[in-house]
């Protein structure tokens, strides 16, 4: 839990009023929202990006802003000496973060991705079964899925190509960070696009295969033209299903399935999935600063390949 409790949130998307929320349930001050200028008479604690960079009273800063704003403005708090809480991804390229992660340090301060479910009880769970499982069994694919049907708007930032939106640096996220919690040593060797759909200079679809150390196969699907999401691994001689995954669901359930037998294992389920995130800010035993890097590290070379993909 946080030693100090007075935070700023930079911008008022849906993400920042629900943290709000779960931070005041917590006894943590949320003592300025900046936003445009046509909202700043409607409360007192609205106020510009400029003038919350300026305030003194406030320890720590979520930024729920689009994907290519993370870099400049953690860096404005950061320089600060702020603590910073950014949305996933956390910035696009492993030189961004170096750079930011160099300047927490020299200011003695956090810099830490909001990945919501990678500190929720169900995952936490989940993984440590996972952990149990591999002692006596060897992974050869895993078969991970977020989608989510979003109607196309040019309002939304998600298809907004100048904003960093699009599938992949959205909902692909949550796929890349599932499968480096779960191999979260093996090393990327190639990776191959099965299907891309893009609309707008905007990837809508996207579908590829990761080919890891030790002959694992890792395939991803993100759209926004469907809703599914779930992880499924497979084993020598078992495979294990994980649905909604990275989504609420009260009924959380993993099945386990041999050629004889299907297992169902319940998991716990956080009541509010925001807590955990805050409750977990400064432990880097949940979600490291290595998970983040690597996590980074594979979004920015899968962008790099799209790119030059036929």
């Amino acid at each position: 839990m946080l030693s100090s409790n007075r935070w700023g949130i930079l911008g008022k998307a849906s993400m920042a009023r629900r943290l709000t929320k779960s931070l005041n349930s917590l006894k943590q001050k949320v003592l300025y929202v900046a936003t445009r200028k046509k909202y700043l008479h409607k409360n007192k604690k609205f106020c510009t990006y400029q003038q919350l960079l300026s305030k003194k009273d406030i320890d720590h800063i979520y930024i729920p802003l689009p994907n290519s704003l993370h870099f400049l403005w953690s860096k404005k708090f950061l320089l600060q000496s702020k603590n910073v809480l950014v949305e996933k991804p956390a910035v696009l390229s492993s030189k961004h973060l170096h750079e930011l992660l160099k300047i927490a340090k020299k200011k003695n301060v956090l810099f830490k991705e909001a990945l919501m479910y990678r500190h929720n009880f169900e995952t936490i769970k989940f993984l440590k079964i996972l952990k149990k499982l591999l002692k006596k069994n060897k992974i050869e694919k895993i078969e991970c899925e977020f989608s989510k049907k979003i109607n196309f708007s040019k309002k939304n930032i998600r298809f907004s190509k100048k904003l960093e939106g699009g599938c992949l640096n959205d909902l692909g996220y949550y796929g890349i960070s599932m499968i480096n919690a779960i191999l979260p040593s093996a090393k990327l060797k190639k990776i191959t696009f099965i299907e891309k759909e893009l609309k707008k200079k905007i990837f809508t679809k996207v579908h590829f295969k990761l080919s890891m150390q030790n002959k694992i196969v890792a395939e991803i699907k993100s759209s926004f033209n469907n809703n599914n999401n779930y992880v499924k691994i497979y084993f020598n001689n078992k495979s294990i299903l994980y649905k909604n995954c990275f989504t609420y669901n009260e009924n959380k359930v993993i099945e386990i399935s041999t050629k004889k037998n299907l297992t169902k294992i319940r998991l716990p389920t956080s009541q509010d999935r925001y807590i955990d995130q805050i409750n977990n800010y400064n432990n880097n035993k949940i979600y490291s600063i290595e998970e983040m890097k690597k996590n980074i590290d594979f979004l920015e070379k899968i962008n790099n390949s799209i790119i030059h993909s036929k």
